[in-house]
């Protein structure tokens, strides 16, 4: 499990995690945005949760989704 150090402040969050950037946004009270960009440019993926916590964990586990197939 990584150790994954979230940095920001007031609902807009980002980490760096083996070339991955999260991103976990809120877009207003109980509305989350979240993204998974995939290293080098190699797309990514995102969506909506109804907290900071879910967005942070979407996020961390679209990158574990990803870094599987490779």
């Amino acid at each position: 499990m990584t150790n994954i150090k979230w940095t920001g402040k007031r609902g807009d969050y980002t980490a760096v995690s083996y070339g991955y950037i999260l991103r976990a946004e809120m877009v207003s009270r109980g509305c989350w945005w979240y993204a998974c960009y995939f290293p080098n440019g190699g797309g990514f993926h995102n969506g909506h949760e109804s907290s900071g916590k879910a967005a942070t964990q979407a996020a961390i586990d679209a990158m574990n989704k990803h870094m599987n197939k490779q």
